[in-house]
């Protein structure tokens, strides 16, 4: 029609005469095997109707590379980017393979051509080389690779859950006196809670006041404390809690409380009697006196410290009570025994010798 036709010319039909298919190339004949189409034409204008000569026209055959390199165009067209699904902690070499599974699941429509995949360091994308036949071709893929996250992350939430919501009472000097102790003590709680071998239990002291066990000026004696988190830890993955609290009773004084040995001491010192040497001192009475005093501290006065100095302006005999910090003071008047003169004694028995000693006559 385009070569002929005109307002004059029409074109009546086009016989075939011969119709040789082409064959398409393959592995063992590459070129393929040509085809052919022959016909004529007949054409007319008004009553004259033409036949042309018998006309061949060549088909030819697709090679067997441009069959593959069809293949291959469809096959790098359907390779898209895309994502994978990989266990935590993948290696590179793991996210390679899940790379290439997916590549090969978009080339089951062509089970002849073969992908090989490569991660790219340089980029950051994998790199996809395709074969079919002898004919090869590459594409690059920007892929995202979804690492499925840390299974100990639930592990380890479970266990500082577990650990923050655990129970701490509060303890006693007796018991966790000081610091290992108070350490010890919440750790072993915090493991029972985990309650998971597996899971890594550590208490860290955030400060630490020692309780003071009561004396006798403190009778209660000062509690303590110990302030603490607890991290627990499972291979790369670790949480740790709030702080907390927990206190430390001090041991409770059992002895007589100090006020009460002083003001025992006090009741006990009284007016008396004390035995001096002869011709004592002052110093020999105030020595005296303070024995005098000692000897009066006993039971709930044990171990009140009682110092006696002489008072030259009243006469009498101040004692100054202590035990601890409580303290008070009294006045004694003494009266002395003083001992007889020794020398007494050693007359008498000089006397006593001589007048029952004998004496003989003596000769003028």
């Amino acid at each position: 029609n385009s070569g002929v036709v005109t307002d004059r010319i029409r074109i009546a039909n086009v016989n075939v005469l011969d119709y040789v298919p082409s064959i398409t190339g393959d592995a063992n004949h590459p070129s393929g095997t040509d085809g052919s189409y022959t016909f004529t034409v007949m054409f007319y204008r008004v009553w004259q109707v033409w036949t042309t000569a018998p006309i061949t026209v060549p088909i030819l055959a697709t090679t067997f590379r441009e069959v593959n390199e069809q293949a291959l165009a469809e096959v790098k067209a359907a390779l898209v980017n895309g994502e994978v699904d990989v266990a935590f902690g993948a290696s590179q070499a793991d996210k390679t393979a899940a790379v290439q599974s997916y590549v090969d699941r978009l080339l089951t429509r062509d089970p002849q051509v073969t992908a090989s995949v490569t991660y790219n360091s340089d980029t950051g994308s994998y790199d996809v080389a395709l074969v079919r036949g002898g004919v090869s071709d590459s594409k690059s893929l920007t892929m995202t690779v979804n690492e499925a996250a840390d299974p100990d992350l639930a592990i380890v939430s479970a266990a500082r859950t577990a650990a923050a919501s655990s129970s701490y009472p509060n303890t006693t000097q007796a018991a966790h006196g000081d610091e290992a102790a108070a350490k010890s003590y919440v750790e072993d709680r915090a493991r029972a809670a985990v309650n998971n071998n597996a899971v890594t239990v550590t208490v860290t002291k955030v400060s630490y006041t020692a309780p003071i066990a009561g004396d006798g000026d403190h009778v209660s004696g000062t509690d303590g404390s110990y302030t603490f988190t607890i991290t627990v830890a499972k291979g790369l993955q670790s949480q740790t809690t709030a702080q907390q609290t927990i206190a430390i009773t001090a041991t409770a004084y059992n002895g007589v409380p100090n006020v009460q040995a002083v003001a025992a001491a006090k009741a006990a010192l009284r007016d008396g009697r004390v035995d001096v040497v002869f011709k004592p001192t002052q110093a020999d009475k105030t020595m005296a006196v303070q024995s005098y005093v000692n000897g009066l501290l006993t039971g709930d006065a044990a171990g009140v410290m009682a110092i006696v100095t002489f008072n030259s302006v009243s006469g009498s005999y101040d004692v100054a009570l202590s035990k601890g910090a409580s303290t008070d003071s009294t006045s004694l008047h003494v009266t002395f025994n003083e001992a007889p003169d020794p020398d007494i004694a050693i007359l008498q028995a000089a006397k006593d010798a001589l007048e029952s000693a004998e004496y003989p006559a003596a000769n003028q």
